[in-house]
């Protein structure tokens, strides 16, 4: 689910690029918007609330008390706060520089065109489904999660650092160092199931729910942070230097450092004792 989840961000990367030469970009997403429109009615339609030839359960409607007593049994979760630590820049470590600063990057240190960039994105997207896929069954196979995120989490910090940290990388070296971030930052799912894994079942939803908002939090952080970075340069050129780059990258690199450290203090819940 975690990887069909990802096929849009494959639309963003070299068909974004084709369509958007060919139709213009307000007409590209008046079609992205279209498209969004249909989907959205087969899902009303198709999916159900409740397995087939299984009888919904009773759904009494909560007053405000007890959804507030809820969300409070689950901020009061022992570890949670760990977990939260890490989930929240994970995510948003790839994402910022996927979706917003690897095809600035490419095209004001690399000079590549709107189609060759959105080739370099076409394969992140691919190296981070495939990540997806590889991390999904880990934790059964070595019955761990945090050692898992932590094994993870080193390669994503070593990624961002010689991104960060190397001056005039090549073409080839930065799109290595580019496609292999997408792929070693692909164990969210992991810290989703560590979160999932504190919580009765009666707190399942509004559990999961808290970790994912550390996710998207993150996910809007990093990129304002490092759009403040990367625009704090000379305004008289449209051209930014490389510097300005490794900059944002290195940030990225700090903060993400920041949240793996707390969670070395996190317990491990393995799959085979949950």
């Amino acid at each position: 689910m975690f990887a069909a989840s990802q096929i849009g961000i494959f639309l963003a990367t070299t068909p974004m690029a084709l369509a958007t030469a060919a139709i213009g970009w307000r007409w590209t997403f008046v079609m992205t918007a279209m498209a969004t429109a249909v989907i959205a009615g087969f899902f009303f339609w198709l999916v159900a609330d409740d397995p087939p030839g299984r009888a919904p359960p009773p759904r009494a409607p909560e007053t405000l008390k007890q959804i507030l007593l809820g969300l409070r049994e689950v901020w009061r979760t022992p570890g949670l706060g760990k977990v939260l630590a890490v989930h929240a820049f994970i995510y948003a470590s790839m994402v910022t520089v996927l979706g917003l600063w690897a095809g600035p990057y490419l095209s004001d240190v690399h000079g590549l065109d709107a189609i060759a960039r959105g080739n370099v994105l076409f394969a992140m997207a691919a190296a981070q489904l495939i990540g997806i896929l590889c991390y999904g069954p880990l934790d059964r196979i070595f019955n761990t999660r945090k050692w898992i995120v932590i094994a993870g989490g080193s390669g994503t910090l070593l990624t961002l650092l010689l991104l960060a940290v190397l001056p005039g990388i090549a073409l080839v070296p930065a799109v290595v160092l580019l496609v292999l971030l997408c792929g070693v930052t692909s164990y969210s799912l992991v810290v989703v199931a560590h979160g999932r894994s504190l919580f009765p079942d009666h707190l399942a939803g509004r559990g999961v729910t808290t970790v994912n908002i550390a996710q998207v939090v993150g996910s809007a952080f990093l990129p304002i942070l490092t759009g403040f970075i990367v625009g704090a340069g000379p305004t008289d050129t449209v051209i930014r230097p490389e510097s300005a780059y490794r900059l944002a990258f290195g940030t990225i690199a700090f903060f993400f450092a920041v949240g793996l450290v707390a969670y070395l203090t996190a317990e491990d819940v393995k799959p085979r004792q949950s």
